[in-house]
């Protein structure tokens, strides 16, 4: 018996609505926004999101380089590491 309940619950759930709905008007725009205004605000837009992450795949090629030069490092001063305990070197 816990599908009734259940379907209640999902019922009274759905009958009481949280977000309002969207006022949509089939009139005009209040403000007309100019060519130029729009021109603006599409490539600050595309700047702001795709400048990041092209800056990064153009870069991608250094930070690899970069990481294996770090690991290399990280080898190098283990193997030293290990000579000075060893008392060679």
């Amino acid at each position: 018996m816990v599908l009734p309940a259940a379907s209640r619950l999902l019922r009274t759930a759905l009958r009481f609505r949280v977000a309002p709905v969207a006022n949509v008007a089939s009139k005009p725009a209040k403000e007309n926004i100019s060519a130029r205004d729009q021109t603006i605000a599409m490539t600050t837009m595309f700047i702001t999101i795709l400048g990041p992450s092209g800056w990064i795949l153009a870069h991608l090629e250094d930070y690899k380089k970069k990481r294996v030069e770090g690991k290399m490092k990280d080898e190098g001063q283990a193997s030293t590491g290990s000579d000075r305990k060893s008392g060679t070197a």
